[in-house]
């Protein structure tokens, strides 16, 4: 098997990652953020490459600061335990060198496996195998856009699209504060809220009359309708609950913005 194109990474990207660094450890001016943005409520805008590989039925790479991920669609194959009839399967797997992102591997086969229409591929299994060559924080959300972008390069029938963004709280202690970060790298928070839409029903407007009550560790709160899940990593207050929301469906909409484009 040959292994699939790599795309490339800019040399002056990663050289001002490296400067950005050796600039704050020197005692220069802090940075907004660590990969040069400029506010807490931007997301990294990813580039989006299609069928890097011809030796897949569908190939995809995610590039964005510090981010780097390859989805690769293997050829369907007959499931011999499921020569009945029954409805396909997708095995979504990640190597076992990539171990910091293993924990994620569980929630991205569910949201991945409920988007293909397994109806269409009976007695059929199909992997997915997921290379996260560098990931820096929302790594569940930057994972399942690149799985999901090797799945529409491959021509499987899909159910629906969806995009993912996560969103950060960070906590100061000493202060009693709070921040909230959309798209946080690693050590920019301390607990992460994923929130998965489906593409043709994200709106940036976040009203009380455009939701639907949900019930959140035994309290009440809402989210906006289009919403598929809503996952949590970490302690998340539920006061900070729809403040996070609002601030998603947002950074929701540039990201369709982006996936449409490059799909178009």
């Amino acid at each position: 098997m040959l292994t699939p194109k790599l795309p490339r990474i800019s040399k002056s990207a990663i050289f001002l990652s490296d400067f950005a660094d050796h600039f704050c450890m020197m005692g220069g001016i802090e940075l907004p953020r660590r990969d040069w943005r400029e506010s807490e409520d931007e997301v990294r805008l990813p580039t989006l490459s299609f069928h890097i590989s011809d030796e897949y039925l569908g190939s995809a790479s995610v590039q964005a600061s510090e981010i780097s991920i390859i989805a690769l669609v293997s050829r369907p194959l007959l499931n011999t335990f499921q020569e009945d009839g029954r409805m396909g399967q997708l095995l979504v797997v990640i190597p076992f060198q990539y171990t910091s992102v293993t924990p994620f591997l569980s929630p991205l086969q569910k949201m991945l496996e409920s988007m293909v229409l397994l109806e269409a591929l009976p007695a059929t299994r199909v992997v997915l195998r997921i290379l996260p060559l560098s990931t820096n924080g929302s790594e569940l959300a930057w994972l399942h856009l690149a799985g999901m972008l090797a799945l529409i390069d491959s021509g499987i029938p899909l159910r629906y699209l969806s995009t993912m963004v996560g969103v950060g709280l960070s906590c100061d202690k000493q202060e009693s504060s709070h921040q909230i970060v959309l798209d946080p790298c690693s050590e920019e928070t301390d607990a992460i809220l994923y929130v998965e839409a489906a593409i043709d029903s994200v709106s940036a407007e976040c009203k009380e009359d455009h939701t639907t009550n949900i019930l959140m560790n035994h309290q009440r709160s809402s989210i906006p309708k289009g919403i598929i899940r809503t996952i949590v990593n970490g302690p998340l207050d539920i006061s900070h609950l729809d403040l996070c929301m609002c601030k998603a469906m947002g950074a929701l909409e540039l990201l369709n913005n982006c996936i449409l484009q490059a799909i178009a």
